[in-house]
């Protein structure tokens, strides 16, 4: 059961190209470029849900703000509400395998860190989205 979910979940992630993994890298570095950088691809259209969703309960006007101002909301909003942080790590480890999860389980606070800066760097550079 567990290597059909597994084999379900490969099949719906974006390939990145090989380069990324090239390099001598850290172990989570690794997990980032293997695991969470093409979950993250594979899970954008939520991404922006999810933040469109969040600038809309919080009544803000995000998109009136200068770029410093956004880049700075989604920054703060990423580290300072749990919520929020709790939503997009749960939507990236929902979509790994088995053995990734019990590889991201290891050190759960490194990669939510990356997990978070990723996200947050998508949203940045995709703000034409929230619209």
């Amino acid at each position: 059961m567990i290597n059909e979910r597994d084999q379900q979940l490969e099949s719906l992630r974006p390939l990145l190209p090989e380069k990324i993994l090239e390099t001598k890298l850290t172990q989570a570095e690794r997990f980032q470029n293997s695991t969470i950088r093409p979950i993250i691809k594979l899970q954008h259209p939520l991404i922006i849900l999810v933040f469109k969703s969040f600038i809309n309960k919080t009544g803000r006007s995000f998109l009136e703000n200068s770029a410093e101002k956004r880049k700075k909301f989604v920054q703060v909003s990423l580290n300072k509400n749990q919520r929020l942080r709790t939503i997009y790590c749960g939507m990236i480890l929902g979509m790994m395998k088995y053995a990734e999860a019990h590889e991201y389980y290891k050190l759960p606070s490194e990669y939510n860190k990356r997990i978070l800066q990723m996200i947050a760097e998508r949203i940045l550079t995709n703000l034409s989205e929230l619209e």
